[in-house]
């Protein structure tokens, strides 16, 4: 499963020279690029904030989950410790950094990080999943469950946050819970799609298959759950049914297809 866990708007710091106009426009901007995946557009941006204002504990922290999701994690980390001694109470850095130190296996001290930015901001639905999400990798399932239910009682429609509680109960054996939280995150190929790698997970690849098929006749373009289905099918030596051989996509009656 790919790692949940969300992102947080940077906050300002308390050590450096008032504003100028422009910041907080150009540092939105930056937010919005990152959200996009624009990690291009979003660091050109940051580096012209950077120059002139080296020791932002907002600019830092963006430029750190820049270098973190396109793998500089080295220079994350400079930039992610940086914008926490500059601004402790950054819930921002604090849950930045706790996410690169997850990523590299540090677990127990992001944990602790995890911890603080909650401590910090404890109506912040994202600092709960990713405080839960870290429980889940640590194995602490009860835990976890707990606070992906806590987050989700601050917003109960946000899907990631939903789909982690569902993979937390499956973990925990919790099937049929989990099969109606991924029923509720998404469209009923995505639920089947999630409930088929949980069974995998859990070593039930017959039921993996049968829901990964289930998936892919729900939504043929699905290409994520048809690479399910045949390493499922490969691993049972299995023949993926002839119906769900190849993607159904294009035009059909004239009318594209929705």
């Amino acid at each position: 499963m790919a790692w949940g866990l969300l992102l947080a708007a940077a906050s300002g710091c308390a050590h450096t020279p008032p504003r100028t106009d422009a910041t907080p426009l150009r540092l939105s901007m930056a937010r919005q690029l990152i959200d996009r995946g624009d990690w291009r557009g979003a660091f050109e941006v940051l580096e012209r904030l950077y120059r002139d204002r080296p020791d932002d504990a907002a600019v830092l922290t963006l430029r750190g989950i820049v270098y973190r999701e396109t793998g500089l994690l080295e220079e994350a980390r400079v930039e992610l410790e940086a914008a926490t001694r500059q601004d402790p109470e950054s819930a921002a850095a604090v849950s930045a950094l706790a996410i690169l130190l997850d990523q590299v296996g540090e677990h127990e001290q992001a944990a602790q990080l995890h911890r603080r930015a909650v401590e910090l901001e404890p109506r912040n639905a994202a600092y709960l999943n990713n405080l839960a999400f870290s429980d889940f990798v640590r194995g602490r399932l009860e835990e976890a469950i707990a606070g992906f239910e806590e987050a989700l009682r601050i917003e109960p429609m946000h899907a990631r946050i939903r789909n982690n509680l569902g993979f937390a109960c499956a973990r925990a054996g919790r099937l049929e819970r989990a099969a109606e939280h991924f029923s509720r995150a998404g469209t009923p190929a995505q639920a089947r799609h999630n409930l088929a790698y949980a069974h995998e997970l859990a070593g039930d690849l017959a039921r993996a298959f049968d829901l990964y098929a289930q998936a892919v006749r729900l939504a043929p373009e699905r290409e994520l759950s048809r690479r399910g289905l045949e390493q499922v099918a490969s691993r049972l030596g299995r023949q993926v049914p002839p119906d769900l051989g190849e993607a159904k996509v294009g035009y059909s009656n004239g009318e594209k297809e929705r």
